[in-house]
């Protein structure tokens, strides 16, 4: 634990046990004060139930001397005696805060009022003639023992009051008595706390001042070892600056070569990114010619299907048209079979039939050259179709190879110009070496002169160590 925590623990346990002792102290003189007011309203009250006594006794020497001279000065004395008796019972009443005295009070209230209603009965007699029967009340001795029962009354308050008195000085004595002991053996608690924790705290910080300085002294031994290491590596690190220097030097040239060749790459990517864009857009025309020729042959191959849709409607006609001369011919061979019958008269009609079958016949003939022409037109136009699906497929292919060959060149466009950017890149990276490499130059030189003064630095602190050893060597001696 640091020498500050702990003198701060000794002192917040001193601090502790003196707000103990004041708390414990306070406490002890409250309760003290407290019963010191408590025996001064018990000796009041005492001192008023004596006063009471007398001024009850007042009364009764009031009432017999009246009784016996008839002289008026006795009953001032009489009503001073009664108002002083009314009064005092007053005042108890608010001083009384027992409950066993308070009825007690009541009893001697009762015993005050039967006292002076009998006193008043018997002036009440001697003021309307009748003293003899005044006299003789006071000669029956009733008076008496009313006031027998109110001096034991006020015997029971007194003695009470005594009693609660006496309680209440041991209390007062014992509190007085407690805080006194707790003062004392509190100071003696802090004075001894206060030496154990001087003599640990002395020890502490003689313990640890003969080890810091131990310490200061093995480590300033430590640290002149260090420091003339330090020294000699600060030479070495003087001439390896310089070599350093001079081999940045020639880093500065190569440098500045590597610079140049990066432009001079830059300049020939960027030549390469410009053919590949020509490339591109010979590309992007190549394919619009190539749609163009397709929608033609697809223009080509529309026409030979509706031919082919003409030839089969005149391949019909020629069926029809051979059916039609059967049917002709049938007719002609019926028709010379009557004239037949009808003999001379159906001779013309014979002729005619002939003729009519002739006619049938060379219809047949050109129907049947109709039917191997429009046989060819259809071979033809069934190669001329399939040839043009082949050339729609080849066009189709081309296209095809048309795209791959533009996204190859847009691919390789873009791999140009992403080496074009590399090469910028690297051309400007090399304008920041060749920075950088100044910089470096000059950090070196600024190095170069800083060992030399980290050297002599280094010269001074070993001087220094040697005196910081020389101190604690002497600081030791004294503690």
């Amino acid at each position: 634990m640091k020498i500050s925590r702990q003198l701060a623990v000794w002192l917040g346990i001193i601090v502790l046990v003196v707000l103990f002792i004041g708390i414990t102290t306070y406490v002890g003189f409250q309760k003290m004060s407290q019963t010191v007011a408590h025996e001064t309203l018990a000796y009041e009250i005492i001192g008023k139930l004596h006063f009471l006594e007398s001024s009850l006794v007042d009364v009764e020497s009031g009432q017999r001397g009246y009784l016996l001279t008839s002289k008026e000065d006795f009953l001032d004395s009489y009503t001073l005696g009664i108002n002083s008796v009314t009064e005092t019972i007053s005042s108890l009443s608010t001083l009384i805060k027992n409950p066993e005295q308070l009825q007690r009070l009541q009893d001697l209230k009762k015993i005050c009022a039967d006292k002076i209603a009998w006193t008043d009965k018997t002036l009440s007699l001697s003021k309307s003639g009748r003293k003899e029967e005044g006299v003789d009340r006071v000669r029956s001795g009733s008076g008496k023992v009313i006031m027998d029962s109110f001096h034991n009354k006020i015997n029971e308050l007194v003695t009470a009051e005594e009693i609660i008195l006496t309680q209440r000085k041991a209390s007062s004595d014992a509190a007085y008595n407690f805080a006194q002991s707790v003062s004392m053996f509190g100071t003696m608690i802090i004075i001894l706390l206060a030496l154990t924790a001087l003599v640990v705290l002395y020890r502490n910080i003689t313990n640890k001042l003969n080890l810091s300085i131990n310490a200061i002294s093995t480590t300033s031994m430590e640290i002149s070892a260090t420091v003339e290491q330090h020294e000699n590596t600060a030479r070495q690190q003087a001439s390896s600056v310089a070599e350093t220097a001079s081999t940045v030097d020639e880093i500065n040239t190569s440098t500045i070569q590597n610079a140049e060749q990066a432009e001079a790459v830059a300049d020939i990517t960027k030549q390469a990114l410009l053919s590949t864009d020509e490339g591109v857009h010979i590309a992007q025309q190549v394919n619009t010619e190539m749609d163009a020729l397709k929608e033609i042959i697809s223009a080509i191959g529309t026409q030979m299907l509706h031919l082919s849709e003409q030839t089969n409607q005149i391949n019909n006609i020629a069926i029809l048209v051979s059916d039609i001369t059967s049917q002709i011919n049938m007719l002609a061979l019926n028709a010379a079979v009557e004239a037949v019958r009808a003999g001379e008269q159906g001779k013309g009609f014979s002729v005619i039939a002939q003729e009519v079958r002739k006619l049938a016949d060379q219809g047949k003939k050109s129907v049947e050259k109709v039917n191997v022409i429009v046989s060819d037109i259809q071979k033809a136009t069934n190669s001329a179709v399939m040839v043009t699906e082949n050339g729609t497929k080849t066009v189709n292919e081309l296209t095809q190879t048309v795209q791959k060959a533009g996204e190859i060149f847009s691919n390789i466009s873009g791999i140009a110009n992403n080496v074009y950017e590399k090469t910028t890149q690297v051309a400007l990276n090399g304008k920041q070496q060749l920075t950088a490499v100044k910089q470096i130059t000059i950090a070196m030189n600024e190095i170069n002169a800083g060992s030399k003064q980290t050297a002599a630095g280094i010269t001074q602190t070993k001087t220094a160590l040697q005196k910081l050893t020389d101190t604690s060597e002497a600081l030791k001696r004294v503690v």
